[in-house]
């Protein structure tokens, strides 16, 4: 799973799974560079890369929507933390 859109780092990929961060907001499409648009991002995709015997996924993506809406660094921030956490942990 990759965005369709990449201003920039929006996944996170490892042998578990991965990570997008994914706008739901109804006017977002990706097609500006403008950052207050770009970063408009209260949703997380994760997908969970584990299969079934017949080799299917065995869960659904999940959403994990946010609350809050951080801005350019606070959002930058979060994918940095969120990155050193899955190495550190394995969490992904």
């Amino acid at each position: 799973m990759m965005s369709e859109t990449a201003f920039f780092v929006k996944d996170v990929i490892g042998p578990r799974g991965a990570v997008s961060i994914q706008s739901i907001h109804p006017d977002s499409n990706g097609a500006t560079a403008k950052v207050e648009d770009h970063i408009r991002s209260n949703a997380i995709r994760v997908h969970h890369a584990e299969l079934t015997p017949s080799s299917s996924f065995a869960r659904p993506d999940e959403w994990l929507k946010q609350a809050d809406e951080p801005g350019h660094d606070g959002l930058c921030q979060r994918e940095q933390e969120f990155f050193v956490r899955a190495i550190r942990e394995h969490s992904i």
